[in-house]
């Protein structure tokens, strides 16, 4: 079953999906709020189908932002829900997963973490985590996780491309692993990053996604590999 609630006249468009449980009320709350903060169309699917990757999957390809929980009614322990993972291989665009503290989904920090790695979608990263934290007021920290091979580079390009944006904005550069970083997120209300790549799988979510997907908390975005501008909304608060 699929409703349709006009937020706004931008063309942004955000599909959430909910099964009716507590985390697919969570999303629901999160996307219609972030759609009325950008302005943007909303659409809420309710799957009536035992595959709702599918449905989800088939959905994003007229969709910008697909949001859904890290869990629904099919998975009743702690954990990642079984079609979260397989969702973010098979979307079209970006998808932000609802999980975490109430206080991040409320965004009670005011602080979007833009993880980058030095890698090609780094620039995408953080079009799209400023233009998270543009539209909800929040400041940025730009964070760098992984041992420096040409990371004087990447941090300096990063700069430069905050600095044209002029947001409030921390650039950071630990000698960690990148799973301590999602751990002590407890500052942020939404982690930024790319889908990364598995071994053996390229469409599959990478070793550092799944684990922020598994254990950060707060929201994850995980942008899309293909997407190439990221929209810079109104004034507002996270929801």
């Amino acid at each position: 079953m699929t409703s349709q609630v006009r937020a706004g006249t931008a063309p942004e468009r955000v599909t959430v999906g909910t099964d009716g449980s507590y985390w697919g009320d969570r999303a629901l709350s999160w996307g219609t709020e972030h759609a009325r903060l950008r302005g943007a169309r909303l659409r809420v699917l309710h799957p009536a189908t035992d595959d709702p990757v599918s449905t989800l999957a088939d959905a994003s390809a007229t969709s910008d932002l697909v949001v859904m929980g890290c869990r629904g009614h099919r998975h009743r322990l702690l954990g990642l829900g079984e079609a979260v993972l397989p969702t973010v291989a098979a979307a079209h665009c970006d998808v932000l997963v609802v999980r975490g503290r109430g206080t991040a989904q409320r965004g009670e920090n005011r602080c979007v973490t833009a993880m980058v790695s030095g890698g090609v979608d780094d620039e995408t990263v953080v079009a799209h985590a400023a233009a998270m934290a543009t539209s909800h007021h929040s400041r940025m920290e730009v964070v760098h996780a992984e041992p420096p091979t040409a990371m004087d580079d990447c941090v300096f390009a990063e700069k430069v491309r905050i600095a044209t944006l002029r947001l409030r904005t921390t650039v950071t550069t630990v000698r960690t692993l990148p799973h301590e970083v999602i751990a002590n997120s407890d500052g942020s209300d939404l982690i930024v990053l790319g889908r990364g790549q598995s071994a053996g799988r390229p469409s599959n979510p990478g070793v550092v996604t799944k684990t922020a997907l598994h254990h950060a908390p707060c929201p994850v975005l995980v942008v899309h590999p293909a997407t190439r501008r990221a929209r810079v909304a109104g004034p507002g608060g996270m929801p």
